[in-house]
């Protein structure tokens, strides 16, 4: 079952989970999933400052997806659609939508 996120709600809503994946996709077509603590900016923007190179690349001007895990699997996830961007050695993103999630 999913709840729709209003992204003006995000910043309430990240605040109560607290590691994500970043999910993005090589331009070989291979995922890539990194564990973060994304920073919370005016926007809301989402900023990934520690991730490699490679990820960097491939997450750069593409739509990726964060995954906010709850450690309670009887609890909602979050899951939130965005573009990126790189600025420097960050991934600035944008976010497009966002849902809790919890297995039915």
């Amino acid at each position: 079952m999913s709840v729709v996120v209003e992204i003006p709600d995000l910043p309430d809503t990240i605040a109560r989970y607290d590691l994500a994946f970043l999910v993005s996709v090589s331009a070989a077509g291979q995922p890539r999933f990194l564990a973060q603590r994304p920073r919370l900016e005016p926007g809301p923007m989402l900023v990934v400052d520690k991730a490699g190179e490679g990820t960097r690349k491939a997450a750069d001007g593409k739509v990726v997806a964060l995954l906010y895990p709850n450690p309670d699997p009887t609890q909602h996830a979050l899951i939130v659609d965005g573009t990126a961007e790189l600025r420097g050695e960050e991934l600035w993103i944008t976010p497009t939508a966002a849902i809790l999630h919890i297995p039915r």
